[in-house]
């Protein structure tokens, strides 16, 4: 078929072959046949009749071969099909992750038949308008034709997606991929004139919930209403041979990409989450059957844990200095007090506090010079007058100090001109606290460097401060890991990717030269802040940060806790610096403060004592930033404080700032001078 009187074999419409086996000299054949014309076609066409289209036979004239009817024939279009979503039958109620059967009919309401086969999609939604955030429920393949008038129905049973506690209608999306032309594509959608009563299974605190759970389904939960500030443990208990999976979210179904918190520990079926309950609300739990057996019965409960210690992190420091640990327990609040003590109850308190949420706290202890042994780490709530005890729990050995390690892994071969990535990883493995380390990563082959691949910097060391994943941002306790992503581009065939990686501490006393500290200056600078402005920037910062590599850390360390964003510490220094300035391109960093402690009597120097400085902070406690000793002529050198209020106190004699007391497990904690170290 043609739309014109000339056969183009491109474009013209194709509409069957013939066969014929052989023909006499002079003889001749007719043929009738019956032919589809394609859908959608309308207008005037020309028949064509090619004989011999493949040219099979040696002919003495191959260009008379094609002929038509100069008549044209006149294709109109039929109306189409007109699928309409009819009656959709639904459960009165149903919970998230129960089997759930759902009935529908279409009816084509179209003179055309409809042909083939099509998909028609299920939603549940909160109306009776379909948009993109309805739940998807399943999706029936429907296969045959459905002549004008006629009529499908299609049963699905599938699982609940999980949506929250209300009432749902049903919607019926037919041929959902528009493979079936129609006269009109807006009555494709229905919704049911019934509503499905949606609830979810309520989780009674100390009241477990059984049931069957089968491989590739999920369950839900939700608990009453929780108080802020309350811990709770869900504990999943299922079949020894089926793996599962727990998810818990605040306000809203969970799912296994969208969660609060998660257990999913490989190749078990028993799962248990502890959760800090940090805003009050309703909690909606998930449990997820990656390999089952049949349907296994399973048991979940969520219980509140009371004020209590679990599990301490790292269990083995040293007595070199400060040492810090992680407290896991319940009911954690930044009242709560935490000690060590030794066999005859004797308490060493805590030098600082780090609550992160009613179920975890950090814990630095001061243990110069504590006896090795085995200690009970005890925890106190002066509030609700409780106490609690992790009985020889922590273990002190003779310290030898923090000891940072760092190590990068990546591929050992690559191909030109391409990016990569490396990870650059650093830990603690020594036995008493150190602040967060400098990493300095340099591409000695000029290698561009960054932290992604849209943004590297050729000429330039990469400086990354290493702070802790959880914690104190300024401390890396014992056990500590962490690790950083790398990218780079590497070079022609010809160049090799040669890297280094330089680590600096809080205690290094190597000098930064005048070159070094150019480098330091072009390497951390914003590529958005003007050169000129950068200079002016930059000339506040080297003489009043200190001199060494130590100084510029612990100032590093500062700003990281600072400007970071609780749960995602700063590890670009570079984007530490553009965030400061744009806070305050004025910024005056202040690390020393030094000063005399006399006698109010005589005026006398006193020599030997130990001071703290504390920076206020905006809630009105006091944050301790350092510890100092005076010297004979009663001089004192803080070499952490920064900017703002600060507050001295004085300690006892000699530095020891950690000093015993009677711990009584009860309401009070009695310190008492005259306890020695251990």
């Amino acid at each position: 078929m043609s739309l014109d009187q000339v056969f183009d074999a491109g474009t013209d419409i194709s509409l069957g072959r013939v066969a014929h086996q052989s023909l006499g000299t002079g003889a001749s054949y007719t043929k009738t046949r019956s032919f589809t014309i394609p859908r959608g076609l309308s207008g005037q066409f020309y028949v064509f009749v090619v004989t011999d289209r493949g040219n099979h036979l040696a002919e003495s004239n191959e260009l008379n071969n094609t002929g038509y009817d100069r008549t044209s024939m006149m294709v109109h279009l039929l109306p189409p099909a007109d699928l309409v979503v009819g009656t959709i039958t639904v459960p009165a109620n149903v919970s998230p992750g129960a089997a759930t059967t759902i009935t529908y009919t279409v009816r084509n309401e179209g003179a055309e038949a409809a042909l083939g086969s099509w998909y028609d999609s299920i939603y549940i939604s909160a109306d009776r308008v379909w948009d993109i955030g309805d739940a998807f429920f399943g999706r029936v393949h429907h296969q045959g034709d459905v002549p004008g008038g006629g009529s499908y129905t299609h049963t699905l049973a599938a699982s609940l997606p999980a949506v929250l506690p209300r009432q749902y209608h049903v919607i019926i999306r037919s041929d959902i991929l528009n493979r079936i032309p129609e006269r009109n594509e807006a009555n494709n959608v229905g919704a049911s004139l019934d509503r499905v009563d949606i609830d979810v299974r309520l989780l009674e605190l100390g009241v477990p919930q059984t049931g069957n759970l089968s491989e590739g389904r999920a369950v839900y939960y939700r608990t009453p209403v929780l108080a802020a500030g309350e811990t709770l443990r869900f504990r999943f208990d299922g079949a020894e041979d089926a793996y599962t999976e727990l998810y818990v979210r605040k306000g809203a179904m969970p799912s296994r990409n969208q969660y609060d918190y998660v257990a999913k520990q490989p190749f078990v079926s028993d799962q248990e989450i502890v959760m800090p309950v940090d805003q009050a609300g309703v909690y909606y739990v998930m449990a997820y059957a990656t390999v089952a057996a049949g349907a296994p019965a399973y048991t979940i409960s969520a219980d509140v844990i009371p004020f209590s210690i679990r599990s301490i992190h790292s269990d083995r420091v040293g007595n070199a200095g400060w040492a810090t640990i992680k407290v896991s327990g319940a009911r954690f609040h930044t009242d709560t007090e935490f000690f060590l003590l030794d066999s005859h109850c004797n308490a060493l308190p805590a030098l600082r506090t780090y609550v992160q949420d009613s179920a975890t706290a950090f814990v630095t202890f001061d243990l110069y010079p504590v006896h090795p042994g085995v200690y009970t780490v005890a925890a106190h709530d002066p509030v609700r007058h409780l106490s609690a005890l992790l009985e020889n729990s922590l273990t002190v050995t003779s310290g030898t100090g923090y000891s940072i390690d760092t190590r990068s892994s990546g591929p050992a071969v690559v191909a030109p001109n391409r990016n990569y990535r490396f990870d650059v990883h650093f830990g603690n493995d020594g036995d008493a606290d150190a602040m967060a380390p400098l990493l300095v990563v340099t591409g000695i082959t000029n290698t561009p460097l960054g932290f992604s691949p849209g943004a590297m910097y050729s000429g330039v060391p990469l400086q990354i401060l290493g702070t802790p994943e959880e914690g104190p941002l300024d401390i890396l306790r014992p056990g500590a890991l962490g690790s950083v992503p790398v990218y780079y581009r590497s070079g022609s065939a010809a160049e090799r990717v040669n890297v280094r990686v330089d680590l600096f501490t809080h205690e290094d006393s190597k000098v930064i030269s005048s070159a070094e500290r150019e480098q330091i200056k072009a390497s951390v600078k914003p590529s958005s802040i003007a050169a000129a402005s950068w200079d002016a920037f930059w000339a506040n910062i080297p003489s009043r940060v200190g001199p060494t590599w130590g100084h510029y850390l612990r100032f590093l360390n500062r700003l990281a806790t600072e400007l970071s964003v609780p749960g995602w510490p700063l590890r670009d220094v570079r984007g530490m610096f553009q965030m400061l300035y744009r806070r305050d391109p004025q910024y005056l960093p202040s690390v020393l403060l030094s000063g005399t402690l006399l006698n109010a009597a005589d005026s006398s120097p006193i020599a030997n004592v130990g001071l703290a400085a504390y920076r206020l902070q905006s809630d009105g406690t006091a944050l301790l930033v350092s510890t100092a000793t005076t010297d004979a002529p009663g001089g004192i050198l803080f070499r952490r404080p920064d900017g703002g209020a600060v507050r001295n106190r004085l300690g006892s004699k000699g530095g020891g700032f950690g000093r015993w007391g009677v711990f009584h497990p009860g309401p009070r904690l009695r310190h008492e001078q005259g306890f020695g170290s251990g």
